[in-house]
């Protein structure tokens, strides 16, 4: 994949009486090839502006995984409340590209999550101008897409996160906030969605 995805939200999936999540639920799992990570095409995913929350499922794993080599931007973002960790970048050739920059880690907030950052011995080092804040509360509020997880609306935390400027990487655009929602009046996610009974959201 080597395209450009901004303004997305993920819920996380819960087992049910229909049946179980998969057996390594995630939010996002970016790979290139496993075989050979460093066979061409890269995977270059370009992702800003994206809202990571946990579904409450205990068995859920991490809210993104970056491995196998992938290279590509993800920036602005929030991952909240995953069981294992927020955030994990696997294996040495990941790690090489993002010490060459080809592989861009920025701006994102981590709270509630196992680990915010995963440590496995195979990690990049960040530094405090990449801006991945973690220890912080989480504070967004307003709509929620399964019942008792937090909601959509970035809150004070979320928005003392510094914003990358993904200006001129792929099709992203540039904003002021990271997450994929503004604010309480940002509400381009509602009346054609549906919610985690199946009901369609309304913006009422």
């Amino acid at each position: 994949y080597q395209g450009s995805l901004q303004y997305a939200i993920v819920y996380g999936g819960v087992a049910s009486a229909d049946g179980g999540i998969s057996g390594d639920p995630r939010g996002i799992e970016g790979d290139n090839l496993s075989s050979n990570n460093s066979a061409t095409p890269v995977s270059t995913p370009r992702v800003s502006n994206f809202s990571i929350i946990s579904g409450g499922d205990a068995a859920a794993d991490t809210g993104a995984v970056l491995r196998r080599g992938m290279q590509g931007t993800i920036a602005n973002g929030i991952i909240l409340g995953w069981p294992d960790a927020g955030l994990d970048v696997d294996d040495a050739q990941t790690t090489t590209n993002f010490n060459a920059g080809t592989l861009q880690i920025q701006s994102i907030f981590l709270s509630g999550n196992g680990d915010d950052l995963e440590s496995d011995g195979d990690d990049p080092t960040f530094t405090a101008a990449n801006n991945l804040v973690t220890g912080q509360a989480i504070t967004t509020t307003g709509f929620a897409f399964r019942a008792g997880r937090p909601g959509v609306e970035p809150g004070a935390n979320e928005n003392a996160v510094p914003v990358f400027d993904v200006t001129g990487i792929g099709s992203l655009e540039a904003t002021s906030y990271i997450g994929a929602v503004q604010d309480a009046n940002d509400q381009w996610f509602l009346g054609w969605s549906v919610d985690q009974t199946g009901t369609l959201t309304t913006t009422n």
